[in-house]
């Protein structure tokens, strides 16, 4: 201020140095606005020579809509904030006609790197085991196996057991009387049929279990138990829950996108 009173002079020298940097400001905005507004032209063109290109390879009419209009959205930031919430919103309709529900858009967006999902039994399954598979090794019989499996397991309450038994009923397998059964909590169960000790349960009980029927139960999805003579696996008995009609639409889902359901 150089001169007060009712007509007061501003010296200008100081406005002006403080004003010069947000006038350079605003000269880079207007040239960052000249840019963008080429953008969408760009865009247009770039999608268009898209669709001659696919024109003239021969590609089918759908290629010739979807390829372009793809250019479009991912090269235009606006059509790019549109598809967004477009696409999440198609997602979670989907899942919801499944019977999933999204409470986050990060899980949905995480969910892409799922391998196993884990789903909670009570809405997919009936609550009961069914037998699912028999693998044996050497000229053991399937029906062999099981039958023995089952006369060891016949006077067991455990619900994997009880499916056994309940196989070897619809198999129609007549079942030997058993001495000396002994249970192992948490590991199985053995039993003598005609003077040979047969043993039910997990591979902790063996002394000798073959590498093919390890990798069956590691393959199998549900509870697989080994039966053997003389402490040497012979065969390996797999048991799962048991699907309800209703669900076999979502488990196979799972499995036809490379997924692994959990239990």
């Amino acid at each position: 201020m150089t001169q007060t009173g009712a007509r007061p002079v501003l010296d200008d020298a100081p406005a002006g140095a403080s004003v010069a940097p947000g006038q350079a400001g605003n000269a880079l905005a207007s040239r960052v606005d000249r840019l963008a507004a080429l953008a969408p032209p760009a865009f247009l063109v770039l999608a268009l020579v898209t669709f001659v290109a696919l024109l003239l390879t021969g590609h089918d009419v759908a290629r010739w809509l979807a390829v372009p209009v793809a250019v479009l959205v991912v090269t235009s930031p606006h059509l790019l904030e549109l598809a967004r919430p477009a696409a999440r919103l198609l997602d979670t309709g989907r899942q919801a006609r499944v019977g999933l529900l999204v409470r986050r858009a990060t899980s949905l967006e995480r969910s892409r790197h799922v391998d196993t999902p884990v789903l909670d039994a009570s809405p997919v399954t009936t609550g009961r085991l069914r037998l699912r598979s028999i693998a044996v090794v050497g000229r053991l019989s399937k029906a062999a196996a099981l039958q023995a499996a089952a006369a060891v397991e016949q006077g067991s309450e455990d619900p994997v057991a009880r499916a056994i038994v309940e196989g070897a009923r619809l198999a129609r397998l007549q079942l030997p009387p058993t001495t000396d059964f002994t249970t192992h909590p948490g590991e199985g169960a053995t039993a003598r049929i005609k003077g040979t000790q047969v043993t039910v349960g997990q591979a902790a009980l063996f002394d000798d279990v073959d590498q093919s029927l390890r990798e069956h139960a590691r393959r199998s999805g549900g509870t697989t138990v080994f039966v053997g003579w003389d402490g040497v696996a012979k065969a390996a008995l797999t048991v799962e829950a048991e699907v309800r009609t209703s669900s076999p639409a979502p488990s196979s889902g799972c499995a036809d996108s490379g997924s692994r359901p959990g239990r």
